[in-house]
């Protein structure tokens, strides 16, 4: 039986109105044949009965009798009413009353709550077999809400009698319609049944029993009310004036709540009338309010519930997520179908476009490939072919080539993680997080964690400073999966006799640490370092750290005190290595003059021979091409090492003074001698401008024989140091800042000298001078006179000198130009 026009109500307003129809044609042709043939009286054998709604009534006689005046009773146990005469006793008595039966069909609970669609025809078979033969049924009025259905009936017993018979044989026959849990119970209707349908009210198991008159006493209530089922409590409402009287029942089972409601209410006790409606048990609103009311109870246990479910659901989720990503096991360059269709079109590839292009450009991850680099690769790959044991540190100065030579030597391994660190660095602290997330595969991120925490930092009004503990939080669950998911790609090796050379422990890359960014997020590299060497000790995978010289040499052996690390440190190629490099590059049998002097000023530093190339292949000449990379070396050097342009020049823990005198130091000689800058004038026994400088690398701090000296930061910053000193402007303007430093510290002593030449004037005149010898004070008077006079033959010299740079800066640049 489909259910038309989308609900079982409009389906049984229809089924109602074609069966009243076809009665009624039924009805018409009966009459015309009790008129024809009055010994055959018409009997409606096949009424069937069905879901009708409230207001619709089966009217029907209690016996229809044939033609010899026997009742004659249909297969339902009730006919349709006929004009046939009734052969019936006209004295005999008759009773009516209304019968309530219960679990015909599950109650429906809340809105979600479909399981009336499955049983709404259940009663319809079910009831023919809850009554008597004897019995005649009137009017029946089903309540699909409620599971049950009201029986209108006529008997010739009294309705206690009927009850008692229908309760026996419900009894006996242990009646239970499908998808209700209890057996089918019948009451007596002792009020006047009210039957409902609004949307929004449900059955419920307790009830509201509002008193029209005087409050009805606890016992009579619960004499009352106690047939229709267990009772857990009677609540009367706290007493009031002007207000109504009410209690507040709450039965053990909603079946008696139903039964209540539907067979007491109406009903009269004394003189008070009784009204029955469901109450709610759970109010949303009190919910609410209590949540509202313990903000310390239900935070802790928000979080905890979130927590069980990270967990539980997230973490597996997480691990299996990262560890696709370190295997690649979904990769689809990884089916062999794929590297098939690759292998054998691999000619394909060779002739396109793109690939001549390539192979006259210079590849990212290519490099010099020098004999003490292939031995670097070498040392990398056999570590890791080994059980890991100890960090790897790759170290170099910037643009040595030290990235790709690690990524040339691990391009055969299939399980690894390479974290750029330059670029996770440079994000925000939330985008850091979901970088890093997305570098290891950490899949779902943060997300519902951020909302969390950002109410919770509104709630308890934390700040910054619970949003920073919750990065650092972060970080260390991203830390905490990948080591679980690393842990099981690499213990399939712990216990097993596989050869070492075909075991292939995860790798991990972390590339690009440098000064500048190592302090952008707090404690992230002491917590990253701690954690690889974690992994190393317990053999669960590689980890190479790839850094700058001076970064590994302060940073790394701090955290890592006195735990194993091998390094491998790149220097700069050789002039012939680096001059074949280019060869091969330019596809050239030989160089020219202009390009190996071009070479000899570059140097072997690897980023500046590439980008040497790339401009020579975009159309530059050998000479265009090294001034822009001269020009470009100055503005890196007057930008980073002179500070101009920038707000971060002001705070530069060097003055323009001390690296001007290393730049005019180093544009005469190829090395200088660490201890004399440190001695000098302007630095004075403080090595800290030093080691500052050489960490932008700007200069480099190169260690021999015992003896430290200091070399430009890089080959082709040599060339710029000597341009920038011939630069008249520029050494004019430096020149003027180096006098007047000189001069202020001149005039320094001349204040001294004058200061303490007073007061030996005003010693001579106090009451000790005559236990003075004066001697000694005429010695000393004539000593401060040497040096003040010292002093300001100095000041007149860099006076004079400072004129002379003024004059060289203000100078039209064609007067400068023939002057130089």
């Amino acid at each position: 039986r489909r259910v038309h026009g989308g609900t079982a109500q409009v389906f049984m307003r229809r089924l109602l109105f074609r069966t009243a129809r076809t009665v009624s044609a039924y009805h018409a042709r009966s009459a015309l044949a009790q008129s024809t043939f009055p010994s055959r009286p018409c009997i409606f054998r096949q009424a069937r009965l069905f879901s009708a709604p409230a207001d619709a009534v089966v009217t029907a006689s209690s016996s229809p009798t044939d033609g010899a005046g026997t009742p004659s009773v249909n297969k339902l146990g009730f006919h349709v009413e006929t004009s046939a005469p009734s052969l019936e006793q006209p004295d005999a008595p008759k009773f009516t009353g209304t019968l309530w039966f219960d679990n015909l069909y599950p109650i429906r609970v809340h809105r979600l709550d479909f399981r009336w669609v499955f049983g709404w025809y259940s009663y319809s078979r079910t009831l023919p077999r809850l009554l008597p033969d004897h019995i005649a049924i009137l009017r029946v009025r089903p309540s699909l809400k409620e599971g049950g259905c009201l029986v209108d009936f006529e008997s010739t017993e009294p309705v206690e009698v009927v009850e008692k018979e229908v309760i026996d044989h419900l009894i006996a026959e242990e009646t239970h319609v499908w998808l209700s849990r209890s057996e089918v119970r019948a009451h007596l209707v002792k009020g006047i049944p009210f039957i409902e349908d609004i949307m929004n009210k449900y059955p419920s198991p307790r009830i509201r029993i509002d008193f029209q008159g005087p409050e009805v006493p606890m016992d009579a209530l619960y004499n009352a009310i106690r047939p229709y089922g267990k009772i857990r409590d009677i609540v009367y409402a706290p007493w009031a004036k002007d207000t109504p009287r009410y209690a507040i029942v709450s039965f053990k089972h909603i079946h008696g709540a139903v039964s209540t409601k539907n067979c007491f209410h109406g009903q009269t006790i004394g003189s008070t009338k009784i009204s029955v409606s469901y109450d709610q048990i759970l109010k949303t609103s009190a919910i609410r309010s209590w949540m509202d009311k313990h903000p310390r109870l239900m935070i802790p246990f928000i979080a905890f519930l979130f927590a069980a479910g990270t967990y539980l659901i997230f973490d597996p989720m997480r691990t299996f997520f990262i560890k696709n990503k370190i295997t690649n096991r979904f990769d689809p360059q990884n089916f062999p179908g794929v590297q098939w269709i690759k292998a054998e079109f691999k000619w394909l590839s060779d002739v396109t476009l793109g690939k001549l292009i390539q192979q006259r450009s210079v590849k990212e991850g290519e490099y010099m490939g020098t004999w003490s680099e292939k031995e670097a690769e070498a040392k990398i790959k056999t570590h890791l072919e080994r059980t890991p044991e100890a960090l790897l540190l790759v170290t170099g100065a910037k643009g040595s080539g030290k990235s790709a030579l690690v990524q040339n030597a691990a391009a055969g391994k299939r399980v690894k993680i390479i974290l750029d660190m330059d670029r996770l660095l440079s994000r925000t602290n939330d985008e850091f997080v979901n970088a890093l997330a997305q570098a290891v595969g950490f899949f779902p991120a943060f997300t519902v964690l951020g909302y969390f925490t950002a109410m919770t930092d509104a709630l308890v009004g934390a700040g910054a400073k619970t949003a920073a503990a919750s990065n650092q939080n972060n970080v260390m669950k991203i830390l905490e999966c990948l080591t679980y998911a690393l842990t099981s790609v690499s213990s399939k090796y712990a216990n097993t006799s596989t050869p070492l050379e075909e075991r292939e422990y995860p790798i991990i890359i972390v590339d690009g640490f440098n000064n500048q960014n190592k302090g952008k997020q707090d404690k992230f590299f002491e917590t990253l370092v701690d954690w690889a060497s974690l992994l190393v000790e317990n053999h669960v995978a590689h980890v190479l750290f790839v850094a700058d010289h001076t970064f590994v040499e302060e940073a790394m052996n701090k955290v890592l005190l006195d735990k194993r690390v091998e390094t491998i440190a790149l220097n700069d190629a050789s002039f012939n290595t680096t001059s074949e490099y280019i060869k091969q590059s330019l596809h050239a049998d030989q160089l020219d003059s202009t390009t190996l002097s071009a070479v000899d000023i570059l140097g072997g530093r690897f980023v500046d021979v590439r980008t040497f190339i790339t401009k020579l292949h975009s159309g530059m000449s050998p000479e265009d091409a090294l001034d822009s990379i001269i020009r470009n070396s100055i503005v890196t050097i007057r930008t980073q090492g002179l500070g101009e342009g920038t707000e971060e020049g002001k705070k530069l823990p060097w003055s323009k003074v001390q690296f001007w005198t290393i730049i005019l130091k180093l544009a005469k000689e190829a090395e200088v001698n660490f201890d004399e800058i440190q001695f000098s004038q302007f630095f004075k026994g403080d090595d800290g401008p030093l080691r500052a400088l050489s960490r932008t690398e700007m200069i480099s701090i190169a260690e021999r024989d015992g003896k430290k000296t200091i070399v430009p930061g890089k080959p082709v910053f040599r060339t710029a140091f000597k341009k920038m000193a011939a630069d008249p402007k520029l050494s004019g303007g430096m020149g003027v800042l180096i006098k007047k430093a000189q001069i202020e510290e001149e005039q320094n002593k001349i204040n001294n000298y004058e200061r303490e030449l007073s007061s030996l004037k005003d010693l001579q005149m106090s009451s000790w001078a005559g236990a003075l010898d004066p001697s000694q004070l005429k010695a000393r008077k004539q000593f401060l006179l040497d040096l003040l006079k010292e002093a300001h033959e100095k000041v007149a010299v860099f006076d004079q000198e400072r004129r002379a740079f003024e004059a060289l800066v203000k100078a039209p640049s064609a007067a400068v130009a023939a002057v130089a």
